[in-house]
């Protein structure tokens, strides 16, 4: 039984329809009285924001960890709440155990050596090259290891979820969480 529903919608126009949807939305929780001139809502209209604050968070509206109101939504049914994409997966992935990773600690650091090396982005601390958002040079160092295309897709999902968003990013933010060396949280 699938636990989550995502919602994506690829026309431009119709996104930007949807945000507009969200923006009216929004704006319709916001207590009036703050939105226009400042002052401070009375008792009564701050109970109301609380119980539409509540709703507006659970909405489909915005994202619950970022917040964010123009991303595409997934459902996660164990807690009830709606993220956008990136966060779902970055959340998923950090609270992923490790040996239930696409690649196995020895695996991981082999990648890392082929990214850091004379192929990859030649890394030695102070100096380097990036293949950018693309992981020109990771998606490089995992076909020389036989890695299978979907299986990438799923790891540098990981390095994205510990802070590695493009090449050189994956050597100095995620691999010290990827090897085991340091906590998420």
């Amino acid at each position: 039984m699938r636990h989550e529903k995502t919602v994506i919608i690829k026309d431009p126009r119709l996104r930007k329809i949807r945000n507009g949807l969200r923006k009216i939305y929004f704006y319709h929780y916001l207590p009036t009285a703050s939105r226009y001139s400042g002052e401070k809502p009375t008792d009564k209209k701050a109970i109301m924001t609380k119980e539409n604050s509540k709703i507006f968070n659970n909405s489909i509206c915005n994202c619950r960890s970022c917040f964010r109101m123009d991303r595409d939504m997934i459902y996660n049914k164990h807690e009830g709440r709606w993220y956008c994409l990136d966060c779902y997966y970055s959340i998923k992935a950090r609270n992923t155990d490790p040996a239930d990773w696409p690649l196995s600690r020895k695996e991981i650091r082999i990648f890392l050596r082929e990214l850091a090396g004379p192929e990859g982005c030649q890394y030695n601390g102070r100096e380097w090259r990036c293949g950018g958002k693309e992981f020109t040079y990771a998606r490089r160092a995992l076909d020389l290891m036989e890695i299978p295309k979907a299986t990438q897709e799923e790891f540098l999902t990981f390095c994205r979820a510990f802070g590695g968003y493009c090449d050189c990013e994956i050597l100095m933010n995620a691999a010290p969480y990827l090897l085991g060396e340091e906590t998420p949280y």
